[in-house]
């Protein structure tokens, strides 16, 4: 990214992950897609599945379940809930899609 004019930002995260933020632009979705295809694409995934979630559990239920841990969504929050608030781009999510926490449990929630 940052070879192409786009500053990111690596933060670190649970188990070892990365999290990555950058400012939102037109053109930035390109560039990261084409950045992933000679670095994280096929590693990054792979590593994070066997780290985060040895036990093959469904991600989204992981997801959920971290956070209602942290108190993050009200009770009764579920997998569906939480793939329309992604489908929606957080439009109406009950928490900030870009907080430390929320990004946490969304790559390392186990």
């Amino acid at each position: 990214m940052n070879d192409n004019g786009i500053e990111a930002t690596a933060l670190p995260a649970r188990n070892g992950t990365f999290t990555y933020r950058w400012p939102k632009a037109q053109g930035n979705d390109d560039t990261e897609s084409k950045c992933r295809v000679g670095t994280t694409m096929h590693i990054e995934p792979l590593y994070i599945e066997i780290v985060v979630n040895p036990k093959n559990e469904d991600r989204f239920e992981l997801m959920v379940r971290c956070l209602a841990r942290e108190s993050l969504v009200p009770p009764g929050y579920t997998t569906d809930d939480l793939q329309k608030d992604m489908s929606s781009g957080y439009a109406n999510a009950p928490f900030d899609h870009n907080s430390t926490k929320v990004m946490d449990c969304m790559s390392g929630p186990a």
